[in-house]
């Protein structure tokens, strides 16, 4: 725009200075062939080129509204360009550069830095802390305590059915094998931070029109996508809407069990170089609420018994007794005197007689 204004300006002065120069010799200003450097001509395209270098003038910070000159067909523009990366600034005021302080009393900011002279809040450090009203008591004092946070809380992350129905139905989650809550970290249906596993819920994806807006029946109900994949999931917690839906399909929902380190080795068996741990068996307070340990690595092979099931009417774990313990058994602790000799037949040794 300012190359566009003095294109105009020069071109002006130029044909005043001609006009000028004609009339003090006695000549006609406005030859046959020049109507293009006259004064009239001239003033058209000042007018025309100041026209357009303004460009539209909106509410913005721009003179131009922030969509820039437009320059029509056919009007000439300056060597240099309209605009090019060299002649490329920020509006005036845009930028400010960082105040120097300490850099001596000419800078305006010397001797004290503007923190003033003494005083708590010129050291270093200083100020009084956050929520310090100068003595008397702090409001976060008179108001009383309300409720708990429980330390022993566990967060899980939702996963909804109508999302689970996306990822299959676009490739990202395959239906014939047991899906597990690693297939759906690598798939990106749930973010790889999850804390302490995935609950399965049962909310489907809303049916829209041909215009992109909800659908709704004759009486006004919301309109669901039904669930139609067949699936066998293995995640820690499941709503009971959402495992009837899946096993009304043929499918299953197994919930399991994995504390911080299995869970880690669930998600990141890479970080295990020198083997995965062994699963942990589920506390008592979750026994309830889970139906077997999680395996590692998951899902669990064709024909797995878990160690221990779980007995609903007589609310207890109990051994499953198809299988055998790992390992040898513990040997039992020897007894008092076991490994001896065997004084009790001879009384010399026993009273030290000779």
């Amino acid at each position: 725009a300012t190359m566009l204004r003095r294109s105009a300006l020069e071109l002006c002065g130029a044909a005043l200075r001609r006009s000028a120069s004609a009339l003090t010799r006695g000549l006609d200003p406005n030859p046959v062939g020049t109507a293009s450097t006259s004064i009239d001509g001239v003033a058209r395209v000042m007018s025309s080129l100041l026209l357009q270098s303004r460009g539209y003038r909106g509410n913005g910070r721009r003179k131009d509204g922030g969509y820039g000159t437009h320059v029509e067909p056919g009007t000439p523009i300056p060597p240099e360009g309209v605009m090019a990366l060299n002649n490329l600034r920020d509006n005036p005021h845009a930028k400010y550069d960082k105040v120097r302080v300490g850099r001596g009393n000419g800078s305006g900011k010397g001797k004290t830095a503007g923190r003033g002279h003494g005083g708590q809040n010129s050291r270093s450090g200083g100020g009084a802390p956050l929520g310090f009203e100068g003595g008397q008591t702090p409001l976060a004092r008179t108001l009383p305590k309300r409720g708990f946070v429980n330390k022993h809380r566990m967060v899980f992350t939702p996963v909804n059915l109508g999302r689970l129905q996306e990822f299959i139905d676009a490739g990202r989650l395959d239906p014939s094998k047991t899906l597990t809550m690693k297939d759906f970290v690598d798939a990106r249906l749930i973010d790889p931070r999850v804390k302490n596993g995935v609950k399965l819920l049962a909310k489907l994806e809303r049916v829209r029109d041909e215009f992109g807006n909800f659908a709704f029946d004759e009486e006004g109900n919301a309109l669901y996508v039904p669930f139609r994949h067949t699936v066998n999931v293995e995640v820690s917690r499941v709503s009971r809407e959402a495992k009837e839906i899946i096993e009304s399909l043929g499918g299953g929902v197994t919930r399991v069990h994995y504390n911080k380190l299995g869970f880690r080795a669930l998600l990141k068996p890479h970080k295990f170089p020198d083997g995965l741990p062994r699963p942990a068996r589920p506390p008592i307070g979750l026994r309830r609420q889970v139906d077997r340990a999680g395996t590692l690595p998951a899902p669990a092979p064709p024909g797995y018994e878990a160690p221990f099931y779980y007995v609903p009417t007589e609310a207890e774990w109990r051994p499953n007794p198809n299988i055998k313990p790992e390992g040898e058994k513990r040997k039992p602790k020897k007894q008092v005197g076991e490994g001896r000799e065997d004084y009790s037949n001879d009384p010399s040794r026993i009273f030290g007689v000779q």
